[in-house]
């Protein structure tokens, strides 16, 4: 049983904020993006203490009994069972990022396919992604459910709310649980676009000079995003994925939509992103 510190009383959560974990838990599970009990949820309060999701709770069944109070040391003050395995990893994230309030982690599976294959998502290819998020980091690989996790991100979340870990999922960070659950959907989106380019074989990042507009555009934001790779710099390189995961990697070649699709309806093209989708899962 997990050690419970009893020196002070704190108030119980919010019926909102339960509200919130539960329904943030359905959503990741409803999109796919956990499965059985994967992933974590967490929320910084006021008192200094954390609400977390405790080990082995799935998201998309979450009990108000499974979130669970917790000092900065990760010790138990409330609730029953332990919290999750990865909770040195939200609580790195606190203590690195004092604006941060909420924490989700998850394994959407086109952003997870991206930190499998080492490759961050770091070209300017949408405008809403170069406002919000700008350049999303891939950590280093580390064991989940170990200090080395929360190690592997220090870099990282410093000046990023979004960071890819390598083999192993996503991490989003926000000023409450339903803002750090929509950078979770914006991170998954952006990468499932990506991935669809890529399959229709032409990625055209945004220039520069339009890169420049948007950010002079949309106002001052305080530490806001490490701007992205535009079209006028080297996307993709090896060298440029070594100093992301500080592994070598190859990258497979990027195929091509046959000549013939040329003009083709969106159904056409959809047919022929399923095809090569299914030859990759064989």
């Amino acid at each position: 049983m997990a050690y419970r510190s009893s020196s002070q009383r704190h108030a119980p959560p919010s019926p909102t904020q339960i509200d919130l974990f539960l329904e943030v838990g359905r959503r990741l599970d409803a999109k796919g993006w956990v499965a059985a009990n994967d992933g974590n949820l967490s929320v910084r309060e006021s008192d200094g203490t954390f609400l977390v999701t405790a080990s082995g709770a799935p998201k998309g069944y979450l009990r108000r009994d499974q979130i669970l109070r917790v000092d900065s040391e990760g010790k138990v003050l409330s609730g029953e069972g332990r919290p999750s395995s990865e909770l040195g990893l939200h609580l790195t994230i606190y203590r690195e990022r004092p604006d941060v309030s909420a924490v989700v982690h998850a394994h959407p599976p086109v952003s997870t396919a991206y930190a499998v294959a080492r490759e961050p998502l770091d070209a300017c290819v949408l405008p809403e992604l170069v406002l919000t998020l700008g350049r999303i980091p891939i950590a280093p690989y580390a064991t989940p459910g170990t200090p080395e996790l929360g190690a592997s991100i220090v870099d990282a979340i410093r000046t990023h709310d979004a960071v890819l870990l390598a083999n192993h999922g996503a991490v989003t960070a926000g000023k409450d649980l339903e803002s750090a659950y929509f950078t979770m959907e914006r991170v998954e989106h952006g990468a499932r676009i990506l991935l669809y380019a890529h399959l229709l074989g032409r990625v055209t990042p945004l220039g520069t000079s339009e890169v420049e507009r948007l950010l002079a555009t949309s106002g001052p934001r305080a530490g806001g995003p490490i701007p992205c790779v535009p079209a006028d710099t080297a996307v993709g390189s090896d060298a440029h994925r070594h100093r992301e995961t500080g592994d070598e990697v190859s990258v497979p070649g990027t195929p091509r939509v046959p000549a013939s699709l040329e003009g083709a309806d969106a159904m056409d093209l959809a047919r022929v992103i399923r095809e090569v989708l299914a030859e990759r899962l064989e």
